[in-house]
């Protein structure tokens, strides 16, 4: 838990709490289907099918709309409330410029 806080704040420098709920929550989820005897790889495979399933939700970048609302929700904060408009365009038009698309695959090269 301590390493997921740390990540959230270096990549993003803000959220720690709230990834720490979520980490919480994933792993009380998936403590009655290890109770069952299911292997952990099985749960961690469904995690991941679940992850691509919303990545391709989301990935849709071509609804500016939608995306601005996604985008609102995830980095508005307090010390941004006053800019949050401009802030989630320029995030918009930031990702937009480092998404690859190759094969009908969509990724975005955070490292640019």
């Amino acid at each position: 838990m301590v390493e997921i806080s740390c990540t959230q704040d270096e990549e993003v420098g803000d959220g720690t709490t709230s990834v720490i709920i979520l980490a919480g929550e994933m792993l009380s989820v998936a403590e009655q289907f290890l109770e069952q005897q299911m292997h952990p790889t099985v749960v961690i495979s469904a995690y991941r099918r679940a992850l691509d399933d919303i990545l391709g939700m989301l990935m849709d970048i071509s609804n500016r709309e939608v995306m601005l609302k996604i985008i609102n929700s995830a980095i508005n904060t307090k010390a941004l409330s006053r800019w949050s408009e401009l802030a989630c365009n320029i995030t918009l038009d930031a990702v937009r410029t480092v998404v690859l698309e190759e094969n009908g695959h969509k990724e975005i090269d955070i490292k640019k």
